[in-house]
């Protein structure tokens, strides 16, 4: 415990300080035995504060703490809904549809997530059949509504920016982020289903026509 509040007010001191060698710190967190996921996810939340704002830092310790949620014997999924949360929304504030280089490192982690939610349906169809599910055991439905909403946004972004709009290659990466968001819709019960699909249908299909046009 000593050891990890030491770190603690490490990171602290050298975030408010704006002080550079802020990731020793974070190096040395990772060195502590049978660190929990909660010291990362303090970590990440101290790194973003003023005046440093270590946007990189705060990445770096969030990935950690998503990994130490899922090497869990029972891992924390609304925990670990939120690291996940916070990692794209760090990853892609500010960036806009020109932003190649984030929507490429956010799409990394919009998939890592996807993966999680479609890995914990099939854990908890077999589970149910014995025991009941837990809140902890499932990828809470407002965190998949917000990634879905996220992935379309991208892949709308991009359809609709002049820059992508006319091009073949920013076309195809446009509907990728819109099947991404498709796959999360998958997830969300019935009347969001009905609420979201039919749009988000239309959209693919009107994507699919230009790509089909183009490709003529």
């Amino acid at each position: 415990m000593t050891s990890i509040l030491l770190v603690l007010y490490e990171v602290e001191a050298r975030v408010r300080l704006a002080d550079g060698q802020a990731e020793e710190a974070l190096e040395r967190a990772l060195t502590l035995p049978h660190a929990e996921p909660k010291l990362f996810e303090t970590i990440a939340a101290l790194a973003v504060e003023s005046p440093s704002n270590n946007r990189s830092l705060s990445i770096r310790a969030l990935k950690v703490a998503i990994k130490k949620h899922m090497s869990a014997d029972c891992a924390d999924l609304e925990k670990c809904s939120k690291c996940f949360h916070s990692l794209i929304q760090l990853t892609l504030n500010g960036s806009s549809a020109s932003d190649a280089e984030s929507l490429e490192e956010a799409s990394v982690y919009f998939i890592d997530a996807i993966n999680l939610v479609e890995q914990n349906v099939r854990f908890g169809m077999r589970k149910t059949q014995f025991t009941t599910v837990s809140p902890q055991e499932s990828y809470p439905e407002m965190q998949v509504l917000w990634l879905m909403t996220k992935a379309w946004n991208n892949g709308v972004g991009l359809y609709r920016y002049r820059g992508y709009y006319t091009s073949a290659g920013g076309l195809k990466e446009a509907l990728k982020w819109v099947e991404l968001a498709m796959r999360f819709l998958k997830h969300l019960g019935p009347t969001l289903r009905q609420n979201y699909s039919p749009k988000m249908q239309q959209v693919k299909e009107e994507m699919l026509i230009k790509m089909n046009s183009q490709a003529e």
